[in-house]
């Protein structure tokens, strides 16, 4: 389980977390594309909105961060571990 867990966290945080990443970077670039000084009648404001709710201090810290994503793994290995240990000790394997 926990080498399944770790696959996820691997897959999660080497494709999906730079996917995620470039799609923001290029809603940035649309949005510098809108502007109100373009020639686009409207703004689009999306990555501001994405960037407030990452900006928000957690965990003691000002900046973005993935603190919370490698929390969520962490923990979350931790009871896979520890089942497992708790498990083998139950049946008399350690």
């Amino acid at each position: 389980m926990a080498i399944f867990w770790i696959a996820i966290w691997c897959l999660d945080m080497g494709y999906y977390n730079r996917l995620l990443n470039g799609a923001v970077n290029a809603i940035v670039e649309l949005e510098k594309s809108t502007a109100p000084d373009s020639a686009f009648s409207g703004e689009i404001d999306m990555s501001r909105r994405i960037e407030a709710q990452f900006s928000k201090v957690w965990w003691n810290r000002a900046k973005p961060s993935y603190n919370g994503v490698v929390a969520f793994y962490v923990l979350v290995l931790l009871v896979i571990v520890l089942g497992g240990v708790f498990s083998a000790h139950m049946h008399g394997d350690l």
